[in-house]
């Protein structure tokens, strides 16, 4: 059984949850819920589907674990209502929760039979019309995923336009070279993305500075991104000091965007909510607090 450990609210009104699998001291893993905001009148969760992660991208967190295990459908499902029970017993909104992203600790396409069998669980047990799934490029299950009668919201990380230089940001790019997994993305595109889900695939793209935030990564992304399949999300670091990333200006991210934009493509800048708890896009490291807290002295 699902164990809550912990619950941290952010001054962004989001919260965090700490929980471990019930099967050992290592088996930690995080989820975040968002609450409605202007403009946004839903409110969400970004869900782990792994106990840590395998695929071990530089600049993340989750992947200095390591792998531990997958986690089983009923597992995700339980974490949900665990944080709808804990939500409404604090007495914060939960109106309009309708969607879950399979963002958090894992790749999700290590996964794929749970995911599929989650999908399937949720709709007729949880009020979500809006399911989407983030993953660094599995060809073969993306493919898989695109025959499946699920209907997840593709976000492929894509974070540099480069092959030699993804294979050390993301290192599941040696065995899966750019090509293979944009020839993916294109077929799930044609199968899901266009007609039965009404919207591009988010092409996800980390800013780093000095590293991949040129005008010649600016130029491949435009030559290897169809603007008729991909829309580019950029997302800016959340630094740790432990790795040596650091984040680009505000004003940077905007020319990057702007440059996108002139060129047929359609880009957004998105900002990670819960910096402050370390539950934003790269932080989630399966701690809790005072673990965090500690680490950071």
């Amino acid at each position: 059984m699902v164990k809550k450990l912990e619950r941290v609210k952010s001054t962004d009104g989001s919260s965090k949850y700490l929980f471990n699998d019930g099967k050992s001291e290592k088996g930690n893993f995080e989820a975040i819920y968002f609450y409605p905001v202007d403009g946004v009148p839903e409110s969400s969760i970004c869900m782990s589907t792994q106990v840590g992660c395998g695929v071990g991208c530089a600049f993340c967190a989750t992947g200095k674990l390591g792998l531990n295990r997958n986690l089983k459908s009923t597992e995700i499902l339980e974490t949900i209502a665990k944080i709808l029970e804990e939500e409404k017993k604090s007495g914060e909104n939960i109106r309009n929760f309708t969607s879950v992203a399979l963002m958090g600790m894992g790749e999700p396409l290590h996964n794929y039979e749970e995911v599929r069998d989650f999908y399937h669980q949720a709709i007729k047990m949880l009020p979500i019309t809006h399911f989407s799934l983030s993953t660094s490029g599995v060809p073969e299950n993306i493919i898989k995923l695109a025959d499946d009668d699920t209907k997840y919201d593709l976000f492929f990380s894509l974070h540099s336009p480069f092959n030699e230089e993804r294979s050390r940001l993301v290192p599941i790019n040696k065995r899966y070279a750019l090509e293979e997994v944009l020839s993916a993305c294109k077929y799930y595109y044609e199968k899901k993305q266009k007609n039965v889900i009404g919207k591009k695939i988010k092409a996800s793209y980390l800013l780093l500075k000095d590293l991949n935030d040129s005008d010649e990564h600016l130029q491949q992304l435009i030559k290897i991104l169809d603007k008729d399949i991909f829309k580019v999300q950029i997302l800016l670091y959340n630094e740790n000091e432990k790795l040596p990333f650091k984040r680009p200006s505000m004003e940077r991210a905007k020319k990057f965007e702007n440059k996108l934009k002139e060129n047929g493509l359609e880009a957004t800048i998105s900002i990670s909510k819960g910096q402050d708890i370390a539950g934003a896009c790269g932080q989630m490291a399966g701690k809790n607090r005072k673990q965090e807290e500690e680490e950071e002295r």
